[in-house]
């Protein structure tokens, strides 16, 4: 519990996606007497960090036991916005809007949500879902182009 702990401490947001931690944050939330906001991170198909799709129901059953945990953002990121061909990232979308969905229809009410990375707000062609509201520019913030075709095309 040291690092969500830490995180609290600090006043930081963290993100969820794994049900041990959400049992931790409730915990916490518990000791401390006020309620934890996280931002639940959800797989759309990068298989790599998220709660995937088809478990998201049970994750949410699990999130019902935790009252203190209140989401408060929802997120899934999209490793291939800069690709020209758009169908796996406008799969993923879809995918997203279905969480995010899924997430209204049992009561939760996440003042963020995002998907678009640097690459999808440079195409401009998909920086996010309909309900999308924040943006989370990442390599952009350095300087760098994720993919040479996108060089000088800030929308």
């Amino acid at each position: 519990m040291g690092s969500h702990s830490a995180a609290l401490d600090g006043g930081l947001c963290p993100v969820l996606y794994r049900q041990d931690d959400a049992r931790q944050l409730q915990a916490l939330a518990k000791e401390r007497g006020a309620p934890c906001k996280v931002h639940l991170k959800v797989d759309t198909g990068m298989h790599r960090l998220g709660v995937p799709i088809n478990e998201l129901g049970d994750f949410l059953d699990l999130l019902d036991r935790c009252p203190d945990v209140e989401v408060d953002g929802v997120l899934t990121h999209l490793p291939d916005a800069e690709n020209l061909v758009a169908d796996f990232t406008l799969g993923q979308l879809d995918c997203f809007e279905r969480a995010v969905g899924m997430l209204r229809g049992r009561g939760h009410r996440p003042q963020w949500v995002h998907s678009a990375n640097s690459a999808a707000l440079m195409m401009g062609r998909h920086p996010g879902t309909s309900s999308s509201n924040l943006y989370r520019p990442g390599i952009s913030l350095y300087g760098e182009v994720t993919a040479p075709h996108l060089a000088g095309s800030w929308p």
